[in-house]
């Protein structure tokens, strides 16, 4: 109790130059790592170079460049894609770090867990949207262009920013565990909020799936699906870190 009477005290002898002298602080370093990620990634970027092409091959797809340039901006954003996604992790360490001294000592321990499932939904998202979805999606657009008999060139930029894209979605809809269930551990949502405004989140969710999948049913009722899924395990978890918080509260008082 002593200990967290210091935490506040010691929160308010902050001002906001030393909270914003500290949030440029967090910002250098992970810009300094992004910087050296990216250096990293020119040896890695032949093995994902590799991996692309292998994924448009297997669909029989003669992947083109149109100029002269467009082969070294193709590899500065292979470079690029591995430098953020492994930044991913150290982004979510360093707002952890930067709100840490605004929590609890119970929940700072909830929120520490928080750090390690984000960045793992993130990539087993981007996973899933390069592995599952892609390749259905891929079916529908090369059979529309089969159906209309059309011989369609594909450029080797345009082929990674669909698949780029299709993983970034992908991974970001898997953030919504932690995303809501951090909201819920900080006290900015309930529970019962989300839940009286479930009717009002399913048609925006119903909207967003609809505008990352292309006209095509099937892909429309797999994203709404799984988003659905995503949100309901959402509420869950965050009905047990509410039930936990409670319990710590009582557990104070006495």
């Amino acid at each position: 109790m002593n200990e967290e009477k210091l935490q506040n005290s010691n929160i308010k002898l902050q001002t906001f130059a030393e909270h914003i002298g500290e949030l440029r602080g967090r910002i250098i370093i992970t810009v300094s790592i992004l910087l050296c990620l990216f250096l990293i990634s020119y040896f890695s970027t032949p093995f994902f170079l590799g991996v692309i092409k292998s994924s448009a091959t297997q669909y029989g797809l003669d992947l083109n460049v149109f100029k002269v340039t467009e082969s070294v901006k193709i590899y500065i954003k292979i470079m690029l894609v591995q430098a953020l996604s492994a930044t991913i992790p150290i982004i979510v360490v360093q707002i952890y770090l930067f709100i840490k001294p605004a929590l609890n000592i119970q929940t700072r321990k909830m929120a520490i867990l928080l750090v390690p499932i984000a960045s793992i939904l993130f990539f087993f998202g981007a996973f899933l949207g390069f592995y599952v979805i892609s390749p259905i999606l891929l079916s529908f657009f090369i059979n529309v262009s089969n159906t209309l008999e059309l011989n369609t060139v594909y450029n080797f930029t345009d082929f990674f920013d669909f698949i780029f894209a299709i993983c970034i979605v992908f991974g970001l809809i898997l953030e919504l565990p932690a995303f809501l269930s951090f909201l819920t551990l900080v006290g900015i949502v309930s529970v019962n909020l989300l839940k009286k405004l479930r009717k009002f989140i399913y048609p925006i969710l119903c909207l967003f799936s609809m505008i990352v999948t292309p006209p095509d049913f099937f892909s429309e009722i797999i994203v709404m699906s799984l988003v659905f899924i995503l949100f309901e395990i959402s509420l869950l978890i965050c009905s047990v870190i509410s039930s936990k918080q409670i319990n710590n509260s009582k557990k104070t008082q006495n």
